[in-house]
């Protein structure tokens, strides 16, 4: 039995219902049967939109050094600028640095001073009396023996500077580039207080490179010569310091195939023999002169 199509609902008549939410439930909702088809490709984003397509292109800065990239002239100012700043930053820390270096120090004598001027006093007040005790010398040296302390251990502390210097000078000698560097970096340790940590080492590399110069100097020359040498015994035709061939005793040419002077004149026309062969030849005595 075949079932005949039914024929849809019709919509519920004005006036059955006043209810607005049952009138709302059945009115007809489109199914997303009824929406239209998506159109091919419409998921797909734009070329050039995809993710990382910025990261996948070529960088026009490919293969160049930083530095060659920071002399581009999109970024040299702004690393002009950066070197400004830091020069500047560094400048202010070091001057830090020197100034509570140098304050401590003339602080320390202020107070050597300070306290010589009041031993001074009180060794005047003792010598102005009537009679002087050993008993009372006694006394102000214990009273003032911070002073002396003091003054011991500025001594030995400007005795033990002056020394490092004079056995640097004594090593570095008469080089007197490196003495006036390596003075100067002296001087910014001892009396501005500033680190040098690599000092001892780049003296040591400094006097390495100093006494290896002339000999390096040496080498370079003998080489400039051995090269020189060779190419002048090539061009002789004396490679590897053989002799170019010839006859021996009046023997046959070898290779270039002459037995006379008048043979190997020919084949030095043919350019089978070079200038600096047929030199040779000519002044060989035990080549026959031929006809």
């Amino acid at each position: 039995m075949v079932t005949e199509p039914q024929a849809p609902a019709s919509p519920p008549k004005e006036g059955l219902t006043s209810d607005p939410a049952l009138e709302e439930a059945l009115k007809p909702q489109e199914t997303p049967a009824d929406a239209p088809p998506d159109e091919p490709g419409a998921d797909k984003p734009p070329e050039g939109d995809e993710p990382g397509a910025e990261a996948d292109a070529e960088s026009p800065y490919k293969g160049l050094s930083d530095d060659e990239v920071w002399e581009h002239e999109q970024f040299k100012p702004r690393r002009e600028e950066a070197d400004a700043a830091a020069e500047k930053r560094g400048r202010v820390a070091v001057q830090e640095r020197v100034q509570g270096h140098v304050r401590r120090q003339s602080g320390q004598l202020e107070s050597i001073d300070g306290k010589l001027a009041a031993f001074i006093g009180s060794w005047n007040d003792l010598v102005q009396g009537e009679t002087l005790e050993a008993a009372d010398v006694k006394a102000l040296l214990r009273e003032h023996r911070d002073t002396f302390a003091a003054v011991k251990g500025q001594h030995q502390s400007l005795g033990s500077q002056s020394g490092i210097k004079n056995a640097v000078m004594t090593i570095i000698g008469d080089n007197r580039e490196l003495a006036t560097d390596y003075q100067t970096r002296l001087d910014n340790v001892f009396q501005y207080g500033l680190d040098d940590d690599t000092f001892y080492s780049d003296l040591r590399a400094s006097l390495a490179e100093a006494e290896t110069q002339p000999l390096k100097a040496q080498i370079k020359e003998k080489d400039l010569t051995i090269t020189r040498l060779k190419a002048e015994a090539k061009a002789a035709g004396r490679e590897e310091g053989k002799p170019p061939a010839k006859p021996l005793g009046g023997g046959g040419g070898g290779a270039a195939g002459y037995k006379t002077k008048v043979e190997a004149r020919a084949l030095h026309v043919q350019k089978k023999l070079t200038s600096a062969q047929m030199k040779a030849i000519n002044a060989d005595p035990t080549i026959p002169e031929g006809m």
